[in-house]
């Protein structure tokens, strides 16, 4: 008996540390859009954003033409001082793979920066 309480015990443990970090996030935006690139054809761009904190939020997007070639990038967005917000982006395609990283200054806060700012670019991206 003390044995099973034991083992019920570790796996309530387990299973609280697997939903712990998932249910943080907080899912503030997400878009589709078909897009044309000369060299692919059309396909479909979508994207989801994800607030964790009040200093960070990331967005997951996907993109997918119909000739089968497919895409995945992440963009972080962190607020490393009052003054500045630092912008991580992180892709891997079927035509190359990179990361890049720079400092956009603002006073603003990180869920007003995307709201005003990275949504509507984001909503504008064509290949």
């Amino acid at each position: 008996m003390k044995r099973n309480l034991v083992i019920l015990g570790v796996l309530l443990i387990a299973g609280l540390l697997l939903v712990g970090p998932a249910s943080a996030a907080k899912v503030i935006d997400k878009h589709t859009q078909t897009v044309y690139s000369s060299t692919f054809g059309y396909g479909t761009l979508s994207f989801t954003t994800y607030k964790i904190n009040s200093k960070y939020i990331k967005v997951m997007l996907n993109i997918r033409y119909k000739n089968g070639k497919s895409g995945k990038m992440t963009l972080d967005f962190k607020k490393i001082s009052s003054k500045k917000i630092k912008v991580i982006g992180t892709y891997r395609t079927a035509w190359g793979n990179g990361k890049y990283t720079y400092i956009e200054k603002t006073r603003w806060s990180v869920s007003k920066y995307y709201t005003n700012d990275a949504r509507y670019e984001l909503r504008d991206l064509s290949s």
